[in-house]
């Protein structure tokens, strides 16, 4: 594998990211349409689960830029994770990880998780 690099998120790359999730996240979603009751999934997806996700992720990229952090190969964005932490109870969470399904299965994902995990303990 080539080698990756978490750098933080860069506004340069927000309409990547944005393209990232919808790529990464369309069969998560195309399942969850079939998985749950009609009324449930049109309650959260008035407009479609695309138009809520594209907004929800670019709230996170403009409300909290630096809880995003982008994964690179030779300056090719591969996928992303974002944290939040919460000092009220010193508590740490992975709101989002998303990896390029052309890129999936190759231990991009399993290097975010590590990252988080140790950017949260510190």
């Amino acid at each position: 594998m080539r080698e990756l690099t978490i750098i933080p998120f860069e506004k340069a790359y927000a309409d990547r990211v944005i393209r990232l999730t919808i790529d990464a996240w369309a069969p998560v979603f195309a399942k969850t349409e079939n998985d749950v009751p009609r009324f449930v999934y049109d309650a959260f997806y008035p407009e479609g689960w695309e138009a809520r996700q594209t907004a929800d992720v670019t709230a996170l990229l403009s409300a909290e830029p630096g809880s995003v952090w982008l994964a690179l190969q030779d300056e090719e964005l591969v996928g992303f994770i974002g944290l939040r932490i919460h000092p009220e109870d010193q508590m740490g969470e992975i709101c989002i990880v998303a990896v390029s399904p052309d890129r999936q299965r190759q231990g991009i994902g399993r290097k975010l998780m590590h990252f988080a995990e140790q950017h949260i303990r510190e």
